[in-house]
């Protein structure tokens, strides 16, 4: 199977979220990988720049426009809590400095 487009990621990527859990970005690449049943060569694959695996980089696109959609969020860096429609935890964290850290 082919690596899926970023537009591919966006569904599944959204529905594995509505559980409300709270998930790595590594985490969620794994899974997603699983689903799309991605070789190991597939998940390695590398642009022709050398800079970025392909799959990691469409699961971030996917992420990124689901966010710009508010249709998820994320509270943190590098650690992606992502709430289903939680727009109220979004709106009122990114006016807080940065009193927690969420490991």
């Amino acid at each position: 199977m082919a690596i899926p487009d970023f537009q591919t990621i966006m569904l599944p990527l959204l529905i594995r979220l509505k559980d409300k859990q709270t998930y790595k970005i590594s985490e969620l690449i794994e899974i997603l990988a699983d689903e799309f049943k991605l070789t190991d060569e597939e998940k390695e694959m590398m642009f022709e720049s050398g800079n970025s695996k392909i799959f990691r980089n469409r699961v971030r696109w996917a992420r990124l426009y689901l966010k710009k959609a508010d249709l998820i969020n994320d509270l943190t860096f590098r650690r992606c809590p992502f709430n289903f429609h939680n727009f109220f935890c979004y709106r009122f964290f990114w006016k807080l400095p940065c009193l927690f850290k969420l490991h």
